[in-house]
């Protein structure tokens, strides 16, 4: 499959009309999968011959730009190359790879290890989702990643708690408020409210309005028409 790899890059077998036309879809498979793991070989020796340029105190400045700057990461190891490769033009993502741990680059770049990620469901609640690497929004790049790696679920939480006292308020949340008839519990999203005692319940928030506006609400709620009453239904 190599030998398919280095004819098909070669000068001459580009020319005139697509000479991949005649080859098969595992053929083209297998060379994709090659050429990637000699693009990354390629890129370890460009970061070691680099290293060895700057030894020798040669300017490369000229050099730095695109996958190049990197390069230097790549040779000590701070960076994977494959990363380079998967993710060229995502800085963000890359200089957030750089500061954590070899091991689990590898680990999130083939898949084995998503990335925790806390944040708001429609209901206003903070909870984890495991994001793959390839799917990460720059949002949620600056919430999982920080200055010394990945940042734990609880690391998290503490930056958003940290961010909605800063900005002296919180996220809008799309709260639904409701009672339960059967149980006369009240629920704002998915949540039972509760208290010391217990859930929160429809006679809970009588008592309570009742104390607030000095009126008795179960009374009048005795004197007000029934709502089959109302809507003239026997």
């Amino acid at each position: 499959m190599e030998n398919l790899v280095t004819k098909m890059t070669e000068g001459s077998a580009l020319e005139g009309l697509n000479p991949l036309a005649s080859v098969s879809t595992d053929e083209l498979r297998q060379a994709l999968a090659t050429a990637f793991e000699m693009t990354v070989k390629h890129l370890r020796f460009l970061a070691a011959v680099w290293t060895e340029l700057e030894r020798r105190g040669e300017d490369l400045s000229d050099l730095r730009a695109g996958i190049t700057k990197y390069l230097p990461w790549i040779a000590i190891g701070k960076i994977s190359p494959t990363a380079v490769i998967r993710h060229a033009g995502q800085e963000m993502l890359l200089s957030s790879l750089a500061e954590t741990p070899m091991q689990y680059q590898e680990a999130l770049l083939d898949g084995t290890m998503p990335v925790k990620v806390l944040e708001y469901n429609p209901e206003g609640e903070l909870v984890e989702n495991a994001i793959p690497l390839a799917e990460m929004k720059a949002s949620q790049i600056r919430l999982a990643f920080g200055k010394h790696g990945m940042r734990t679920v609880a690391e998290q939480r503490e930056l958003r708690e940290r961010e909605a006292l800063r900005t002296g308020k919180r996220k809008e949340l799309n709260y639904r408020m409701r009672i339960d008839r059967e149980t006369e519990i009240l629920h704002i999203g998915r949540r039972q409210i509760k208290h010391a005692s217990g859930p929160v319940t429809a006679k809970d928030l009588l008592l309570l309005l009742g104390k607030y506006y000095d009126r008795d609400f179960f009374a009048l709620g005795k004197l007000l028409p029934d709502e089959n009453q109302k809507n003239g239904v026997s």
